[in-house]
């Protein structure tokens, strides 16, 4: 059975509502937080055809890190655009599982194409 047809318009329009409020107060909360905040960007890339690395990239200074490269030839072309456009300072590459393929696979080509990056995790 749906659960949306359980519950009457009214009921949903105070959810939502309250929902709203929530978003509100929260907004208003993370505005005072006791330590600073930086906007950061992820961009997924694409990797074989059911994975994908991650690139984030601080807005404010463009230092970035690579998460999970696994595939260099996929992930090499994107940093080399990015570096030589001058969008990114790349910092460092993590991975998540040091034992996985797919997510560390790729550590030796990222050093040899970058050889001061430090690798984490992997």
């Amino acid at each position: 059975m749906n659960i949306a047809l359980c519950i009457s318009g009214s009921t949903i329009k105070q959810l939502a509502t309250s929902c709203s409020r929530a978003v509100t107060h929260l907004r208003l909360a993370n505005s005072e937080l006791p330590y600073p905040t930086r906007k950061m960007h992820i961009q997924s890339i694409l990797m074989w055809t059911d994975n994908y690395v991650y690139l984030v990239v601080d807005d404010k200074t463009r230092d970035a890190m690579v998460v999970d490269s696994a595939n260099p030839p996929e992930v090499l072309p994107v940093l080399k655009e990015q570096l030589l456009k001058q969008a990114i300072q790349l910092t460092g590459v993590i991975n998540t599982h040091h034992h996985h393929g797919d997510h560390a696979g790729g550590n030796k080509a990222l050093l040899k194409a970058f050889p001061s990056t430090p690798i984490i995790g992997g």
